[in-house]
């Protein structure tokens, strides 16, 4: 079985790019991991679905990846790697061999896992596909945080009744007046991401003023 050594992840059950990764996320030390390649086929599927692997070799990874740790002999339970030679990615398991989150790496190491890579002899990776992801990669997280906000600050206007703000906020933004309320709020939701600066701004001087 091949190792890398010396490593952070950062998993989650969404996949994260290394750039969008928060300094709250509880990101981890790799002291040794095991690491497998495999076809495009299967990293994609990996990435995009939700997998489970057959029990022999959930069992070959069990307790095999272990943590820089005060404490001795700390270990995933079961994780590992998976590259197709171009990309690189950290699953975990659980006890039914279904993978449960997932990881990228830091950049510099990306490119280090890879370059020693294509000397991995392929290895057929035996599971089965399950239901797919949710991905979206035109956004990121910042951005995905950013208009949860909003649309937060949106729904606290409207349930409080302060029409006059959003009757504002949507003819600073529409350029003309609308008194139907409800039309006003559906459209401002509609829009968060076309008008999300204006909004952020708009809202944060709300907030101040009150």
């Amino acid at each position: 079985m091949n190792y890398i050594y010396d490593i952070f992840l950062n998993f989650n059950t969404e996949l994260y790019d290394f750039f969008d990764w928060n300094s709250n996320d509880n990101m981890i030390h790799i002291k040794k991991i095991p690491i497998y390649r495999v076809s495009t086929k299967v990293l994609n599927d990996m990435r995009l679905r939700q997998i489970k692997i057959e029990k022999n070799r959930l069992e070959e990874i069990e307790n095999k990846t272990e943590l820089f740790s005060r404490l001795k002999n700390t270990s995933l339970k079961y994780a590992a790697l998976f590259t197709d030679t171009e990309d690189v990615l950290a699953l975990t398991f659980d006890r039914q061999g279904n993978s449960v989150q997932r990881s990228k790496l830091l950049i510099d190491e990306d490119i280090e896992v890879l370059e020693c890579s294509s000397r991995y002899k392929l290895v057929n990776i035996r599971y089965t596909s399950k239901k797919a992801l949710h991905i979206n990669d035109l956004e990121t997280r910042r951005q995905r945080n950013v208009d949860q906000i909003i649309f937060k600050e949106l729904s606290k206007l409207y349930k409080s009744k302060n029409y006059e703000t959003l009757e504002y906020l949507y003819y600073e933004l529409f350029n003309q007046k609308e008194r139907n309320i409800n039309i006003v709020y559906s459209k401002l939701k509609k829009c968060i991401k076309k008008y999300n600066k204006q909004m952020t701004t708009f809202l944060d001087l709300i907030s101040q003023n009150n």
